[in-house]
């Protein structure tokens, strides 16, 4: 584009030889670096925090592991495994960290493929017996491969990932933890109030108490909580969220139909 300009501002040049003032090029010059920088900016989108962009990180099912966890082997989508097997190091052992060229293809089909297909998860299950399953939390197409194995139940989520529990393997977790009363799938970036009640695992007025203990829940463990449906800071103190948060929260929290 730029050296399309150019030549055209020499054919200009080379036709129109009356003299122009001073003001003429340093507009054009403006407009044109303002565009540049209006096409860069819409183009990036969206910046995350600087240097490190916290909301794409498993930080709080990490810190969940941590605290309430046992140790065992853990399932996970491949692209944030750097960062689960940094923090869950040597308690869990993790499936696959994309960012290493350390396995095989085999590795990298079942990492990408066993989360939305029941016959490759029903064989990973079967090979590698995890206790944990790590998957984003707003992959509707697990959530419906997930449900023919009952026995792996939510038990926490965070901006990015949704961790579930097998019940078989840790019985006490899964019964303190169950998230029974809410969907916790595209709830931390998603619209609550959009979500149908079938989705929300919500009845009117009925379930009130059943979300609200759900939530609790996902208080107790960490500071490091979901920002869509709990206040940061101490768990005990509850402060009010911000923006586009506290609404979703509080919908949660009273089961609004």
């Amino acid at each position: 584009m730029l050296p399309l300009l150019g030549d055209a501002a020499a054919l200009l040049a080379a036709r129109w030889r009356r003299q122009w003032s001073a003001w003429a090029p340093a507009c054009i010059g403006g407009l044109l670096m303002a565009g540049g920088l209006w096409f860069m900016t819409n183009s990036l989108g969206f910046r995350p925090q600087y240097p490190l962009d916290r909301a794409r990180l498993p930080i709080g099912v990490s810190a969940f592991l941590l605290q309430e966890g046992a140790g065992g082997r853990v399932f996970n989508v491949p692209t944030p495994g750097g960062y689960l097997e940094w923090k869950l190091s040597p308690r869990y052992q993790i499936f696959l960290d994309m960012q290493t060229m350390l396995f095989s293809p085999t590795d990298y089909f079942t990492a990408l493929t066993a989360f939305s297909d029941k016959t490759v998860l029903e064989r990973t299950l079967q090979r590698y017996y995890p206790g944990f399953l790590v998957a984003y939390e707003d992959d509707a197409a697990f959530r419906k491969t997930v449900a023919h194995f009952p026995h792996f139940v939510p038990v926490f989520f965070d901006d990015l990932v949704v961790l579930y529990a097998d019940d078989r393997q840790y019985p006490d977790l899964v019964a303190r933890f169950r998230l029974a009363h809410l969907d916790c799938g595209g709830l931390a970036g998603g619209r609550f109030r959009d979500h149908d009640s079938r989705r929300r695992g919500t009845r009117p007025w009925s379930s009130a108490g059943g979300c609200w203990r759900s939530i609790r829940k996902a208080w107790r463990p960490t500071p490091l909580r979901p920002r869509s449906c709990c206040p940061k800071g101490n768990p005990a103190r509850p402060t009010p969220l911000p923006g586009r948060s506290w609404p979703i929260s509080r919908t949660a929290t009273w089961a609004m139909p």
